[in-house]
């Protein structure tokens, strides 16, 4: 019975389709790629991980956790992972950085036409254009940020008196008739 059912088994996942083998994106339009590179120039937060010192930690932890020629509690063989991770780390980065421009990219294509695409990088590189990427990267800034939100957290009272003010009055119109607290 095991038998016959382990036989079944087998043939089903012989007429079984394999997976799916990863889509591989198609190079993206010229101008998108342009456009992205000029955003991402500007704003290098658009750019994933590109910490050398992480990416060399990253491939040294790839190569101890594969199937490693020696022994990887060894210090000599972390040593030479980690020697050999910090000489790849440099074109893992340009790797990780193309992949990001061909995201970002492949995202504007999505939403903006080609033609739309040379006229917004035509705007962005003049200097008006140059202003507003200046004033947007501010906006993102995270220490504008904290600033903004600091002001607008603070008292909101003094903020928006005028909003407070009736609710306040609102407050002790309806709140006449209910019962006082305690005198101290």
């Amino acid at each position: 019975m095991i038998a016959r059912l382990a036989a079944l088994l087998m043939a089903g996942a012989l007429v079984l389709p394999a997976a799916p083998a990863r889509a591989q994106t198609a190079a993206p339009d010229p101008a998108a790629l342009d456009l992205a590179r000029l955003l991402m120039s500007r704003d290098p937060s658009l750019y994933d991980e590109a910490d050398l010192g992480r990416l060399r930690n990253r491939i040294q932890t790839a190569l101890l956790g594969s199937e490693a020629p020696c022994n990887t509690r060894a210090s000599e063989c972390q040593a030479a992972a980690a020697e050999i991770g910090g000489r790849y780390a440099p074109a893992l980065r340009q790797h990780l950085r193309l992949r990001s421009e061909q995201l970002t990219a492949a995202a504007l294509q999505r939403a903006i036409r080609p033609e739309e695409m040379v006229r917004v990088a035509s705007w962005l590189r003049s200097a008006e254009g140059s202003h507003f990427l200046e004033a947007w990267a501010g906006l993102r800034d995270p220490d504008a940020v904290r600033q903004r939100r600091r002001a607008i957290e603070g008292d909101l009272a003094e903020s928006a008196p005028a909003i407070f003010n009736a609710a306040r009055g609102e407050l002790r119109q309806r709140s006449r008739n209910l019962p006082q607290p305690a005198p101290r």
